[in-house]
């Protein structure tokens, strides 16, 4: 007996398909329990170690500058302070060293504070001179020991004695009453100059030309050696009383400078003018 084929039979409709949810990213993540990793903005993902490495690495630096802005100030400041204190003290001992020269001590401290056997001037006496110091950066700088006794006078014998000053004699110009100005321009030989720092015709320099100056008081010079100048006074310009265009008197305030050959820079030594009679 034949089998006769199913009839086809309709199938039922397929469901339809759930639709994918779509994260919200505007919302942040639940918060991580204590200890546990960070979360970040993108739906609770954990921050990478080398974000939080370099979080530190800027927090770090923050406090780092924060210090050195700290610092600097407090270094601006005592720079400040020091500069102030400096000027002060310089000008204090600028002070206490005219009123020395002035006081007459000078002559008496000068002798006391040098060796033994330095600064012998032609009579005997001793050096009534304060020597500025040796420079350790320049060893060819003259260096004046010791100056003689200067007496107020114009005629005179003062012996400078040192280092440094040169063996070849310095260029000179000769001055109308005999004395002379050693030549300091555009030369390489050494020159001198002596000045009294006092007031009015108390103030006056002599020994030396410039190419800007020339000293109105000339100096009598006998001898120059290295270690040793020798002078007989100062020219007709200066006298101890009055009719003379400039003057010299005891307490005057004296400074010796002698500038070496070659600019090898200058040597200055600081003294006062003392009593009495040249001999």
């Amino acid at each position: 007996m034949a089998v006769e084929p199913e009839a086809d039979q309709p199938r039922p409709p397929e469901a339809p398909m759930p639709p994918v949810p779509i994260p919200d990213v505007s919302r942040r993540g639940p918060e991580p329990a204590a200890g546990g990793p960070i979360s970040g903005p993108m739906g609770g993902r954990p921050m990478g170690v080398g974000t939080r490495i370099l979080g530190v690495a800027v927090l770090i630096a923050l406090s780092v500058f924060q210090i050195y802005l700290r610092h600097s100030r407090w270094q601006s400041r005592h720079r400040g302070l020091s500069g102030r204190a400096g000027a002060l003290a310089e000008w204090n001992a600028a002070r206490s060293q005219e009123s020395f020269f002035r006081s007459g001590s000078a002559p008496r401290a000068a002798a006391a504070a040098l060796p033994m056997g330095v600064g012998a001037g032609s009579a005997g006496a001793s050096s009534a001179c304060l020597p500025v110091p040796r420079d350790p950066n320049n060893p060819r700088r003259p260096f004046i020991a010791s100056v003689s006794p200067i007496l107020p006078e114009p005629r005179q014998t003062i012996v400078i004695k040192g280092t440094g000053f040169g063996d070849v004699q310095p260029g000179t110009e000769a001055r109308p009453d005999g004395s002379v100005v050693t030549l300091a321009c555009n030369t390489s030989g050494p020159s001198l100059s002596i000045r009294d720092r006092g007031h009015g015709s108390h103030s006056w320099s002599s020994g030396r030309r410039t190419c800007d100056n020339i000293d109105a008081i000339g100096v009598r010079l006998v001898s120059w050696k290295d270690t040793e100048i020798v002078l007989a006074g100062f020219g007709a310009a200066l006298g101890p009383e009055p009719g003379y265009g400039w003057h010299i008197g005891a307490g005057d305030p004296i400074e010796v400078m002698v500038m070496g050959p070659g600019e090898a820079g200058e040597g200055v030594c600081r003294t006062s003018v003392v009593s009495g009679q040249s001999r």
